[in-house]
């Protein structure tokens, strides 16, 4: 999977202006997000509405269409906030009271269950992790700044929750079947990089990155013979080698039987 290239990321360095706080862990494994400012909100450019048009998606806005594309690029959704209505200074991640009221992008109530993971500003229900954003937080023309989410949320819960509230979507599609939480950080840059050249923007801060718990590469061992015998005939060590690296998977010991302690990378080419 060749990716797309992150060069041209950079940012100014300034503080952010905002905490982000986790407070459940098994419901979210990892979240990071960066302030854009300076932004303009206008149509995408030509190039990027007939990539969305050619996988039969709709471009909005420059922000969103750019979140859009990142996520069919790379398989991890992002979500943009506008910063400015962000009143408490504070992002947590947590569940709420059961009944909370959650306005969503479509102006829908819903009620949210005890068991929902949610992004709040303090206590107020920003957007429904994973699944679905709300209406009061969300960009539109005025939009000067956002904050700009990309996040590893436990696949049950957002299965959970799309199922329990009858809401289908692209990124909770992805989270439900498990993204790659080491591409978290890189889509984050991707998109934040896009962004700033078409919006006319600043990236000003460095990529907040709450990662309590890492979770390690899965280790395993492949018998050459137990290999052929599975396929039915016999595959060259040599190409057996080359398919593995290019699905980059490590091969960190070799025998005359075996690749032993094969590290097997935690992201999904989709």
């Amino acid at each position: 999977m060749i990716l797309p290239s992150v060069l041209n990321y950079s940012n100014l360095k300034l503080s952010p202006g905002v905490i982000v706080d986790i407070k459940d862990s098994s419901l979210c494994n990892r979240f990071c997000g960066l302030v854009i400012k300076g932004i303009k909100i206008k149509p995408s450019s030509e190039e990027i509405k007939n990539k969305l048009v050619s996988i039969g998606l709709k471009p909005i806005n420059n922000v969103v269409d750019i979140t859009n594309l990142v996520m069919h690029e790379l398989g991890q959704p992002l979500h943009a906030y506008d910063l400015d209505k962000i009143k408490s200074g504070r992002i947590e991640i947590k569940t709420l009271k059961d009944k909370t009221v959650f306005k969503t992008l479509d102006e829908q109530e819903i009620k949210l269950s005890k068991n929902d993971l949610v992004i709040c500003d303090g206590d107020i229900p920003m957007c429904l992790a994973g699944v679905y954003g709300g209406y009061k937080y969300s960009v539109n023309n005025q939009t000067k700044t956002i904050f700009l989410e990309s996040a590893y949320f436990n696949p049950i819960s957002v299965r959970k929750t799309s199922k329990n509230h009858s809401i289908n979507t692209d990124s909770s599609y992805r989270f439900e079947r498990g993204v790659d939480i080491e591409m978290v950080d890189y889509a984050l840059k991707r998109a934040a990089s896009l962004i700033k050249d078409s919006c006319d923007g600043e990236i000003i801060c460095d990529i907040i990155d709450e990662y309590p718990k890492k979770i390690d590469d899965k280790l395993v061992f492949l018998n050459f013979e137990n290999l052929n015998k599975l396929i039915g005939y016999e595959i060259p060590k040599e190409k057996v080698k080359r398919i593995l690296s290019s699905l980059d998977i490590k091969i960190n010991n070799i025998t005359a039987v075996s690749y032993t302690h094969l590290t097997l990378p935690t992201k999904r080419i989709v």
